[in-house]
């Protein structure tokens, strides 16, 4: 979700805001990572704006004219605040607690950790066709359904074609990548020179960061022509 803008949307608010931020930043800029100069240049801009806002709020004194100004004067300031904001903010050195005082957003950067799937899946022959098998993929903790478990991206499907007799290798390195099953069907395609062999699948679910979870058991069909 994006983070909410620091700057107030009301003008009161970000009148209050504004002289807050000033104000610390004049009794330390280098503590923010800022110079004296920022601070100077700054505070002319609070005053403007503050100036303006009153005068717009007055009804003796509210005319389109100063309404266009206090405008002008918020945005003058804003840009001003925007770009000291961002220097804060690249410095490491500035702490979570100054830029709460100051008002400012606290970035966030660690992300939440996608845990690896934990659970198998289940694979059942749906169809045999000419050189293809159709898989379906479960999972062993809702077989009966067709739904993928949660944070996972689908399943990882691998084949080892033999002639009958010849058992698979144990590490599914020696197998072939057939691709990433995301629904619930799969199609396996095979070559010509594979009819009458043999099509041992097992598969694995994956994560959004392509972490895997635990093999299924291996399932098994002939090829035909």
């Amino acid at each position: 979700m994006p983070q909410k803008d620091f700057l107030p949307a009301r003008d009161e608010a970000m009148s209050l805001w504004a002289i807050n931020f000033g104000a610390l930043i004049a009794v330390s800029a280098a503590s923010y990572g800022l110079v004296l100069a920022d601070s100077t240049a700054l505070n002319p801009l609070i005053t403007a704006f503050t100036t303006s806002l009153s005068t717009a709020k007055n009804p003796t004194t509210r005319t389109p004219a100063s309404v266009a100004a206090k405008g002008t004067a918020r945005a003058q300031l804003s840009a001003d605040i925007r770009a000291l904001v961002k220097r804060i903010q690249s410095n490491n050195t500035i702490t979570a607690a100054q830029k709460v005082s100051l008002g400012i957003t606290v970035p966030t950067h660690v992300r939440t950790p996608v845990s690896p799937p934990v659970t198998r899946p289940v694979l059942s022959v749906a169809n045999m066709a000419s050189r293809s098998l159709t898989l379906r993929v479960s999972d062993e903790s809702t077989p009966t359904k067709r739904a993928k478990p949660s944070n996972v991206e689908g399943a990882n499907v691998y084949s080892f074609v033999a002639l009958a007799g010849t058992p698979p290798p144990a590490d599914l390195s020696g197998w072939t990548y057939k691709g990433l099953a995301r629904k619930s069907d799969f199609n396996c395609a095979f070559e010509a020179g594979d009819v009458g062999k043999v099509a041992h699948i097992r598969a694995l679910w994956i994560n959004s960061r392509g972490a895997g979870g635990p093999v299924s058991d291996e399932i098994t069909g002939s090829i035909a022509a």
